[in-house]
């Protein structure tokens, strides 16, 4: 049917362009001649006038007439096609507007005599000009509307019979039309003509005499020219019809097949994860951890997060978003209620739908997996009656996400692997699974496992297809490049876009920034960006620096001296060089303060013009606010032995001598001859006379030291590289020559505006640097557990508990269907080892098909299991219970398919069969009425009695809270 409509709006359009041609050209020469008479007949009088008017009107009435027979025609059925309806009526609009400027035109010599007419006559003009363009416009939307009326009807009906009555319609609009749009044109040449007459009344008659000779004779010509085209234009109309129609079969039939099953299934995982998801109106468990970054993300605030990438929160905010969260809320403890303003319901939207989600997904990859519906609808109730699963997917936490990514990951890439291979639109489906891999991994780091485990099934299904025999070379080839392209060049870019749009978005200072460079922290809005703002980009001879340790992290710190001396002996006996004390500090100080010097030249400000400081360069560094020169010596650190002092020099009148050289080294160069800029170089000082690094040893002085950090200078070979690196973070150029002048003048900086940005490239690097060596504090929590106490749920964390009544949320798993998790994992790993040690043997228990199906079963479902919980066994951090649920899908998985495989493989007996099937039934039954019976901990209503909460605590270790009355 499209191509039918489609080829008839094509002719359509053809033969409009080809008869408004040939019109155009007659109408044209009619017009000369028309405008040949009126110059013969420039005098005419008011009679002329009166005569046109009436001409007028009687043709408007007619063209009244035509309009309504056109619409009541139109109106018996609907127009098909909007666009050539629209065509129609722009193309008669343009044909109006062109032989209405063929009429003026033809008049351009009367205008003297048209300004001296009555306005009024000159607006009657005009109306006539307008009635006729609409006029046409009208009338070729109703011819429009019968031609695709006959379209219609032709698809239904007998062919030749409505193509006659609907093509004879056709042709009559259309030759009323023309008619109408050359009489409309007519008259307006007469009103014009009318316009210029003079007030002779001697040629009247004779003028009414030759104007109705010439109208009669122009329409005329112009009405069998019209029938003409028309005729061509309808048997050309005609034939592609009946073409088109012939390419149809009929009778047209649509047929499409719905898993009710399916449906079922989702419509009862939508209820069970979205109803009333607005209750409690509190904080949940670790909503108040995700919290933050929702309004952090609402404000444009930046942050970082040890614990994953940030597609995961930017999900959350986006619900967030959707609810009109503002980010003024303040998420300080579990159970604070949330205000009226905030849309509880919509920040808990996008987790519970992707929960949701998951269960038609574990039934459809069932499916992938070669099994039975049967069996996939087992996989899909037993993760449908997870009330552990349940509780994770109704608040504002990711682990529901990342469950949907992993899932859509795996049920895309084996459908792409059970496609034809010769259909190359299945690689529509490995670009999916990539992209769902990269969105596993952007939710959290924990994505990574079940991302490797797809790869490894992907390599062997690639090294099988590299050696099949009947696959050309070049297929092999595109396929395996597609294959590469596809599931890691694509989900890598996907993981460097979530960071592009995570660092677009958060563009403000905020409470994360000292964990960053000081590169990073002025390209934020705010904190840093407002104290560097304008700062000069290259360090010269007589700046005055602020020097941030590249070693200092999380907490900066800044190379600092004061007026307080190193103690004569240390506490351990030894001796000091009794110079003034240089130190690390972690706040912002005056002291903090430098100013590099050209060891040649005794002047402390900047030259005109300023002559900056390059790799390799020999400085002196005086401390601003004490002059006294940065200086080391073979003398022991005071917490760091085995390093030299550093210390402000001070000359005591002894043999100790000053050694205050330093070498500037730019590690971060790309050339020799670097110049040493302004938050963008990482330096390294190295002492002249000892080839010394100055580093920060991380060690805290004693009460005489004031309790800050211990600086040194260290051989090279000692230390690690990254932990000898400075920053210049605040830096102007010195203009004071007096001390007392540049002492208040450390107080107020110069500003000169620079433009100095960083890369996308280096803070995404330097982001990624972070996320996986910066790790916060871990502390005991009161429901952290182990790995192996969740295999047999041993633990169980209380989510939420009202602060009146018993009615609380946990996340306790449904224990019957975790049993049978478990017990099915046992059985695939003996029936394994039973068949490849009988397959060793030369016994073959199974055809090669279904050995393959059962190879598969083993590393997607227990494959799945162990690369998401064998890597928390040689973790360290604090772990809960909720981090064991993307392990357990893969096990629900497995259940139902290792049960037919039972069935179908290893059971001949019917009785045997008719008992597993019974016992499975009794098996499924139970798992409800444990899901039943959890369901007030799930839901956290209805409230339950404290003896009733005493009776759901199955095990001694699960920590039940309940209040007595």
């Amino acid at each position: 049917m499209c191509h039918v409509v489609l080829s008839v709006f094509y002719h359509v359009v053809f033969y409009h362009v080809v008869f408004y041609h040939v019109v155009f050209y007659h109408v044209v020469l009619c017009f000369i001649m028309l405008c040949v008479v009126c110059v013969s007949c420039f005098i005419m009088s008011c009679y002329v006038l009166l005569y046109v008017l009436c001409y007028v009107v009687l043709c408007f009435i007619m063209l009244c007439v035509v309009c309504v027979s056109c619409f009541i025609m139109s109106c018996c059925v609907m127009p098909c096609c909007l666009c050539c309806v629209l065509s129609c009526c722009v193309m008669s609009c343009c044909m109006c507007c062109v032989m209405s400027c063929c009429v003026l035109s033809c008049c351009v010599w009367c205008v003297c005599c048209v300004l001296s007419c009555c306005v009024c006559r000159v607006l009657s003009c005009c109306v006539c000009c307008v009635m006729s363009c609409c006029v046409c416009c009208v009338l070729s939307c109703c011819v429009m509307s019968c031609c695709m009326c006959c379209v219609m009807s032709c698809c239904v009906l007998s062919c030749c019979v409505w193509c006659v009555c609907c093509v004879l319609s056709c042709c009559v609009c259309r030759v009323l039309s023309c008619c109408v749009c050359c009489v409309m044109s007519c008259c307006v040449c007469c009103v014009l003509s009318c316009c210029v007459m003079s007030c002779c009344m001697c040629c009247v008659m004779s003028c009414c005499i030759t104007l109705c000779h010439v109208c009669v004779v122009f329409y005329h010509v112009v009405f069998y020219h019209v029938v003409l085209c028309h005729v061509v234009c309808v048997v050309c109309l005609l034939s592609s019809i009946r073409v088109s129609m012939m390419m149809l079969q009929l009778p047209l039939v649509v047929t499409a097949q719905v898993d009710v099953v399916l449906v079922l299934v989702s419509l009862w995982s939508l209820w069970s994860r979205l109803s009333h998801l607005n209750y409690p109106s509190a904080v949940v468990f670790d909503e108040v951890y995700y919290g933050q970054f929702v309004s952090l993300y609402m404000k444009r605030v930046f942050f970082i997060d040890d614990s994953g990438p940030p597609l995961g929160h930017m999900i959350l905010a986006l619900g967030a978003y959707l609810g009109g969260f503002d980010g003024n809320f303040v998420w300080n403890r579990i159970g604070a209620e949330y205000p009226s303003s905030v849309s509880v319901w919509s920040l808990r939207l996008l987790p519970a739908l992707c929960g949701a989600l998951c269960v038609p997904l574990v039934y459809l990859l069932t499916l992938e997996l070669n099994f039975s519906h049967l069996s996939a609808l087992g996989a899909a109730l037993l993760l449908l009656l997870e009330n552990s699963l349940i509780v994770q997917s109704r608040f504002m936490l990711l682990e529901s996400v990342l469950i949907f990514f992993v899932l859509l990951a795996f049920l895309s890439y084996l459908r792409f692997h059970n496609s034809s291979s010769s259909s190359w639109s299945r690689f529509s489906w490995l670009l999916v699974s990539g992209a769902s891999c990269s969105a596993a991994v952007g939710v959290k780091y924990m994505g990574v496992f079940s991302y490797l485990l797809l790869l490894g099934v992907a390599s062997l299904h690639t090294w099988k297809l590299i050696g099949e025999r009947t696959v050309n070379h070049l297929s092999v080839l595109v396929q395996c490049v597609c294959r590469f392209v596809l599931l890691l060049v694509v989900p890598v870019l996907l993981y460097v876009f979530w960071f592009y749009v995570h660092l677009s978005l958060l563009n403000r200072s905020g409470p994360h920034d000292q964990l960053m460079s000081s590169a990073f922290q002025a390209s934020l809005q705010g904190g840093l960006s407002r104290i560097t703002q304008g700062q000069p980009l290259e360090v010269a001879y007589g700046s005055q620096v602020t020097l941030r340790s590249s070693a200092s992290q999380p907490i900066p710190c800044w190379l600092h001296s004061h007026k307080a001396n190193y103690p004569i002996r240390y506490g351990n006996g030894r001796g000091s060089s009794h110079q003034q004390q240089v130190t690390c500090y972690p706040f912002k100080d005056v002291n903090n303060w430098w100013i590099v010097k050209d060891p040649g030249r005794q002047e402390l400000v900047v030259g005109s013009p300023p002559r900056p400081v390059r790799h390799g360069d020999v400085i002196q560094l005086v401390h601003g606010m004490t002059s006294r020169f940065l200086n080391s010596h073979d003398v022991a650190a005071p917490m760091s032995p085995h390093a030299q002092e550093v210390s402000g020099y001070i000359d005591f009148n002894v043999s100790m001598a000053t050694q205050n050289l330093w070498r500037v080294d730019i590690s971060n160069r790309e050339a020799e001859s670097e110049v040493w800029k302004t938050i963008l170089s990482e330096v390294r000082l190295v002492h002249v006379n000892t080839s010394a690094v100055l580093k920060m040893s991380g060690v805290s002085l004693p009460d005489w030291g004031f309790r800050q950090l211990e600086v040194v200078a260290e051989k090279l070979f000692k230390v690690h590289s990254s932990s000898l690196g400075w920053t210049v973070e605040e830096h102007r150029y010195g203009t004071s020559r007096e001390q007392k002048e540049r002492e208040a003048e450390l107080h107020s900086p110069t500003h000169i505006d620079v433009d100095r940005k960083i890369s996308f490239w280096a803070k995404f690097l330097e982001l990624q640097r972070k996320m996986l060596t910066v790790k916060q504090e871990d502390s005991e929590h009161k429901y952290s557990s182990a790995p192996l106490e969740w295999i047999t749920m041993e633990t169980n964390i209380a989510y939420w508990l009202h602060s009146s009544t018993n009615a609380q949320i946990h996340l306790i798993g449904n224990p019957v269907s975790w049993g049978v998790a478990n017990l099915s994992l046992l059985a695939y790993q003996l029936l394994a080892a039973v068949y490849m040690l009988r397959r060793r043997r030369g016994i073959i228990d199974l055809p090669e098909s279904v050995w393959s199906q059962f190879v598969c079963l083993g590393c997607v479902c227990v494959g799945g299991w162990l690369v998401n919980f064998v890597p928390f066994l040689m973790m360290e951090k604090t772990l809960f219970l909720y981090h064991y649920l993307p392990a357990l899908c893969y096990l629900y998985l497995l259940c139902p398919a290792l049960l037919e495989h039972t069935l179908t493989h290893l059971l001949s007996d019917v009785t045997h069969r008719r008992a597993l099937c019974v016992f499975a039934s009794a098996v499924l039954l139970s798992v409800f009425v444990s899901y039943r019976t959890f369901c007030p901990l799930t839901y956290g209503s209805p409230e339950l009695s404290a003896n009733q909460l005493q009776g759901l605590k199955w095990r001694d270790t699960w920590d039940i809270l309940y209040r007595r009355r």
